[in-house]
């Protein structure tokens, strides 16, 4: 399967701290077409703030420019707050949902999945991406796999 990435990359004004590439849809089909866009992460965090503007979903600007987002996340956070845990082991970052993460369908599911997998996987350290819901069942999967 070879993977669309359009040549479209929107930048925020650089200043200090580290650029990294979220990538959104700009079609949901199989495979989805992405694109990616610039942020300037503020610390050396840079997966956490990659996920974390994956969650915040594309500006009004980049929304403009086709680029979107049919993530949900429904419920109170089960981890006092925040949306999702990350920890990255032996080349394998697990994000851990904190509220019940949803999309409107197959298409749009696969399409979260794959930009979520597409934004992480661009740092050399992660090689492979689990999503899991708050209950530790694979996100986004109809595996049916008790655990991710």
């Amino acid at each position: 399967m070879k993977e669309l990435i359009l040549a479209m990359t929107l930048a925020l004004p650089q200043g200090p701290g580290h650029p990294v590439k979220v990538y959104f849809p700009v079609e949901v089909d199989y495979p989805p077409k992405v694109a990616a866009v610039v942020r300037n992460a503020p610390t050396s965090g840079v997966a956490r703030f990659a996920v974390e503007q994956f969650i915040a979903g594309p500006t009004k600007a980049e929304r403009k420019k086709g680029l979107f987002s049919h993530l949900k996340l429904a419920g109170l956070s089960d981890c006092g707050g925040p949306d999702f845990k990350l920890t990255v082991k032996s080349g394998t970052a697990r994000v851990r949902f904190c509220r019940t993460p949803y999309g409107p369908g197959h298409l749009a599911d696969y399409a979260i999945k794959y930009s979520l997998e597409r934004t992480l996987k661009q740092f050399p350290s992660i090689k492979k991406v689990v999503l899991a819901n708050p209950d530790g069942t694979c996100a986004f999967s109809e595996s049916g796999l008790p655990r991710c």
